[in-house]
């Protein structure tokens, strides 16, 4: 889902279609070659990270894994140098810059952010009742509306600039590694003072509380080896 960030991003779409107003349809018109090699780089890596053998977590040495990590390398080359370099090439065309930007906002960035609202309101309801009523059924509703949401924060990744980073949602969704050992002693204290902070406070104080927060913490309390935890673990 972060290749397929880049993708959206790059085709100024969702669907996997390229945008008349995208970085892509502007890079055609003046490098097709460019173009071309960008699009099999993301193609590339995204298919060799489906590649690695499942579940991910026993294979991360593999050589399919070794594939797959310098398919993305190569692909951050062609966007951090040749995409960068000709973009700066164009930059004193700001019409067509600005209706790309205009488009990528409207069919990108927008409905990426509106979907993500959409799939954690629905984890949100998940948990709530798997808190109210637990059960192995409700465990597993949760693990699936957790995947579900999961989804449209990896696509947004590309993206982390703005708002999203200014406002700090990153390290508060997604900071890892968790600090287990700390998520367990809350839970047996019954005390999340630890999950706050103020103004003022030290990035080290604000770091550890993050590391108790998000997407990760989530996970560790709702799956096991992969599967959604059962009433009896």
């Amino acid at each position: 889902n972060n290749i397929r960030s880049i993708r959206n991003s790059y085709y100024g779409s969702l669907d996997g279609t390229v945008n008349t107003h995208s970085m892509s349809a502007l890079i055609a018109e003046a490098d097709p070659d460019l173009d071309a090699r960008l699009k099999a780089a993301i193609q590339k890596a995204a298919d060799d990270i489906q590649a690695i053998p499942q579940p991910f977590r026993n294979h991360i040495n593999s050589s399919e894994a070794n594939v797959a990590m310098e398919s993305c390398a190569s692909l951050e080359a062609l966007l951090s140098n040749d995409l960068k370099r000709a973009l700066n090439s164009m930059s004193g065309n700001d019409e067509m810059l600005d209706a790309i930007v205009e488009s990528y906002v409207d069919e990108v960035v927008v409905p990426t952010y509106r979907n993500l609202v959409s799939c954690n309101n629905a984890l949100r309801d998940a948990v709530n009742r798997l808190a109210r009523n637990p059960s192995d059924a409700a465990f597993e509703s949760a693990c699936d509306a957790w995947l579900e949401a999961r989804e449209p924060w990896e696509k947004s990744e590309a993206f982390l600039f703005g708002p999203v980073d200014q406002l700090g949602l990153d390290p508060n969704m997604d900071s890892w590694p968790l600090d287990q050992n700390a998520i367990v002693q809350n839970l047996n204290t019954g005390s999340f003072d630890d999950l706050d902070w103020s103004d003022g406070d030290s990035d080290d104080v604000i770091e550890a509380a993050q590391n108790l927060r998000g997407f990760h913490t989530l996970e560790f309390l709702l799956f096991k080896d992969g599967q959604p935890r059962r009433i009896k673990e």
